[in-house]
Order: structure tokens, then sequence, then C-alpha cells
């Protein structure tokens, strides 16, 4: 379900969003497992989609994920997400050009 639309219709991207998730439940690819919180159903269901994310755009996918994490999430979920965070941003480190991300994803590093 591809996600379309003006970008500055908050509104209307939370609702596909939240239509896009609840698809995504309903056909077995995600399981809700808390509120606002879902889990991959099977690793072979996120394998595949991985593995559609170019080879090239990885790297950069991963830093994107790993700090947008770090950035949004609060001092009690950073402690629960601190090795997706890490794992991701370690991913995308050779792409970190911000000496104030790279000493970030340093004491990241340290506190995992």
């Amino acid at each position: 379900m591809a996600m379309k639309g003006d970008n500055s219709d908050a509104g209307g991207v939370a609702e596909r969003a939240k239509a896009t998730l609840e698809f995504c439940v309903n056909n077995g690819f995600f399981r809700e497992v808390g509120p606002n919180r879902y889990v991959w159903a099977h690793d072979k269901i996120q394998q595949a989609a991985y593995d559609l994310i170019p080879l090239p755009k990885r790297d950069s996918y991963h830093l994107l994920v790993g700090s947008r994490i770090f950035i949004n999430a609060s001092p009690s979920e950073l402690k629960d997400m601190i090795y997706t965070v890490v794992d991701n941003m370690n991913n995308g480190s050779k792409l970190i050009q911000s000496t104030d991300q790279r000493h970030d994803a340093a004491s990241l590093n340290l506190i995992a």
C-alpha cells in the first residue's frame, strides 16, 4: 500500500500511516505488541522487505532509522531500544559527517 499525497497534510499522512499499519497487521506482515508498537510477524517477511532496499541505499537507510529513533525516543524508550539504535547507526556510520553525530554514535555505543 503506497503512501501518496501532500506531505504538508499531517493529519492525512497520519491517517494513511495508520491504514497502512492496519493493512500490514491484517495481512500478517506485522504483529501489534502494544499501543503503537509493532514487530515483524516473521523474520522471513522482514528479510524480504529488507532485500527490497537497493544495496547502495542500505547504509543511508540504517543511519536514518537509527538517527530518527535516537532523536524521537524518550529516555525510557531509548533505554529499551538502545541496541536497535546503535546497530542501525553503526551500519550507516561511514556516512556520518557531523562531529556531533559521530560523538552521539560513540556515546550510544558506550551505553550499549
